[in-house]
Formats: C-alpha cells, structure tokens, sequence
C-alpha cells in the first residue's frame, strides 16, 4: 500500500538500504535472541523490496508482454539462488561467514545506489486517492488473482517441504551428501532459469493458464515420485522436473496477478502475492517436516504434492475465455 501511496521506487530503495544493515548484523548476532532479532528486521526490509519492484516491473512492460517480464525478474532471483550457493558453499568450508554477510550487505547497498536513478514521475504533494475497497475485494475474488495467488502459494509449499526434506535422503539408495544436494539444486535452478523466458513468452501467446497448470503438474510429479527414486540420478533427474515447473509457474502466477490488478492498488496486489510466496515457504516448510517426523518423509512429500494438485484445480479455471489486459487507469 506504501508503494502504491508514494511511489514504487522510494520502498524499492529503502528496503534494500534496511536489508543492507540486517545482513551486517548477521556478522555481529551473538545470542539465538539477536539472531532473532536480525531476522525479523531483515523479513521487514525484504517486505518493502519484494511488492515494489513487482509493481515497477509491472508498470514498466508493455502490454502484452508481462509474462516476458517477469520471466526476466524470475530468472535475475534463480540467478542469484545459483551465485548465492556458490559463494555460501565457499564461506561454509572456508568458516568465513563474517566476510560473506558483510560482502552481500555491501551489495545489497550498491544495489540501492543503483535503484535510486531509477526514474519515476511522482507528483511533489500529491495525495494519493483512498484505497477502492470495493473494486480490490473484487479483485481478490477474481478466478485469475485467485489462480495466481494459489500458484504461488503452492509452489513455494512444495518448495520449503523439498529443502527440509530432502537431507532425509543421506542413506542408500541416494546417499546424499551436502555436495551432492548443492549440486542437485544448482541443477534445480539452472533449468528453471532456462524455462523462464519461454515460459514467459507462452504466458503472453495464450494466457498464463495453460503454463502455470503444467508447471504445478511437474512439481506435483517431482516430490511425489522423490521417494521412490532408486539413485542419485534419478534424485537429480526429479530436480530438474521440479526445476521445470518452478520455471513455468513463477512468470505465469506472476502474470495472473500483474494483468488484473488496477495502477491504483497494484502495490497491494503485489503485496499480497509476496506475502503468499513467503507464507509457502514458512509453513510448508515446518509443517512438511513435522509430518515427516510423525508418519514418513513419504506421506510428508506426498502432502506437498496434494497441496499443488490442489492449486492445480484453481488454476484450470481459469483457463476459458481471453483474459483482459491489465487497466491502465
């Protein structure tokens, strides 16, 4: 709501200055409390930089071609995943941990540097206009939002259940080791760096329905097929279909939500569509790996994988008819 009030790119600079110091307090926490403390302050600054920058991106792409947008915004954060693997890796076996989280607060202020030039026509004393309930409650029980929203959520559940899981694998016939899981999800994000651009594309040709409901098929697919998987290969081999459907279902959801929502309350919607992201992960998560003490690591990846099936009956519908573009009021 901030960024729709005073602008994207002011939440955009000031969220990466506010996560800039949290990731420098990371190097200094010295009690489980401060660790804490560090991580709500850093969940706060991430609020900020999340919602804008959804919403910058949205306004910024021509119509019609969003899906391809957010293909380029989901393959910069798969990028990152990919670089931040390797630099953790390299500061976990080197013990310099104080080193890795002042260097990522140092980038995190040159990319701030970077998101102040951005320009953004926004009126000196200009009152923003209140908030149309009505027309964002609308929005919210709208089939594609609703889509978009539950695609998000559902991926990102399956997600959290996969990286606390899947550490369970270290005996035979996998023999996981933290090597090997590190390469396992450098395979995971490399595919779907590659997926997200045509993803994107298809998104904008015919609606981001048909992707988005593919993508949640592969995920389901992946995770439940996990425990069966009777090599190390295979175990890969499921990472990379999980790795497709996270490729087509980031730009697609994204597009859902982009494509409805109104210039006046697209910061909300964005918002929204974060918290829902992040939400996936803290509860699949916890939950997933709760199960898989109380039954198995099967029924516990077989749950995640109801959980996209059941975003999958979401999506569905909203695959008839032509969609509108997003209004430019």
């Amino acid at each position: 709501r901030i960024a729709d009030r005073i602008g994207r790119k002011r939440p955009l600079v000031y969220g990466l200055l506010w996560d800039s110091i949290s990731l420098a307090l990371y190097a200094v926490a010295a009690s489980p409390i401060g660790l804490l403390l560090v991580r709500l302050s850093h969940g706060l600054g991430g609020g900020f930089v999340g919602p804008a920058s959804m919403a910058l991106v949205t306004e910024r792409s021509a119509p019609g071609r969003t899906g391809r947008a957010f293909a380029l915004y989901g393959i910069s954060i798969a990028i990152a995943v990919i670089v931040g693997f390797a630099f953790a890796g390299i500061a976990s076996a080197r013990g310099t941990y104080t080193t890795l989280f002042f260097g990522i607060s140092a980038a995190l202020w040159i990319g701030a540097v970077v998101a102040s030039r951005i320009s953004e026509r926004v009126e000196r004393g200009r009152t923003a206009p209140p908030l149309d309930r009505r027309a964002f409650l609308a929005f919210l029980r709208s089939r594609r939002p609703i889509a978009g929203y539950a695609a998000i959520f559902a991926l990102y559940f399956v997600l959290g259940a996969l990286v606390t899981i899947a550490p369970d694998f270290r005996g035979p016939p996998i023999e996981l080791t933290d090597t090997r899981f590190a390469i396992a999800l450098t395979a995971f994000a490399l595919v779907s760096v590659a997926v997200h651009y045509p993803s994107g594309v298809l998104s904008d040709r015919i609606g981001p329905a048909l992707p988005s409901a593919l993508g949640l098929a592969a995920t389901a697919a992946a995770v439940a097929l996990l425990p069966r998987a009777p090599s190390y290969g295979a175990f890969v081999g499921l990472m990379v279909l999980f790795g497709l459907g996270h490729g087509l279902v980031f730009p697609s959801s994204s597009s859902f939500v982009s494509r409805s929502a109104r210039s006046d309350f697209l910061g909300l919607a964005s918002g929204v569509y974060y918290a829902l992201l992040v939400a996936g992960v803290a509860i699949g998560a916890p939950l997933s790996g709760a199960l898989a003490v109380a039954t198995s690591v099967e029924i516990a990846l077989l749950a995640a994988a109801f959980v996209a099936l059941a975003a999958l009956v979401i999506v569905l519908p909203a695959y008839r008819g032509r969609e509108p573009l997003r209004s430019t009021e």
